[in-house]
């Protein structure tokens, strides 16, 4: 596995260009793309132990579960980078997440009630379905429109 940087400009699958890395996260990083519409989203990619196998497993269950609280994986998969086996996660283009709005302004009481009502639908499907969620926090819930969505490739079984 070479350094994330290094694969700023190539294009996987052919459709989803790395543009720009955003931030590595240990043995994965995210980058800019666009969605194979031409909508700027993200893209993670993870190094795989061994363990794609079970990494898309979970992706697939939250998929399937399909809960409108969730961020939408558009698609995901596998291949090969460099003799390095990856799985990649394209998410659903969003608006804004919540580090950022927070940054700027202070939530309503209503805007605070939709939110704590969608965090809460989400993470009992997830429960009730055997995944817990890692890292709930302001940068992994996004605004899509007028939903309020977590972050879902960042899920594990419980």
């Amino acid at each position: 596995m070479e350094l994330w940087t290094e694969y700023e400009g190539r294009t996987i699958v052919g459709a989803f260009p790395l543009k720009k890395l955003l931030r590595p996260e240990g043995r994965s990083a995210f980058f800019s793309t666009s969605n194979g519409r031409g909508d700027p989203t993200v893209i993670r990619l993870v190094a795989s132990h061994y363990d794609e196998e079970e990494i898309l497993a979970r992706w697939c269950g939250v998929d399937a579960l399909g809960h409108p609280n969730a961020l939408k994986l558009e698609q995901y998969g596998q291949l090969v980078l460099d003799d390095t086996t990856v799985v990649y996660a394209v998410m659903e283009p969003v608006d804004a997440n919540l580090a950022e709005v927070l940054d700027g302004q202070r939530l309503s009481l209503p805007e605070v009630r939709q939110l704590a009502a969608s965090l809460a639908s989400v993470l009992d499907a997830l429960h009730i379905h055997g995944f817990v969620h890692e890292h709930v926090e302001p940068a992994n819930i996004f605004a899509v429109g007028d939903v309020v969505k977590l972050r879902s490739d960042c899920i594990r079984e419980a």
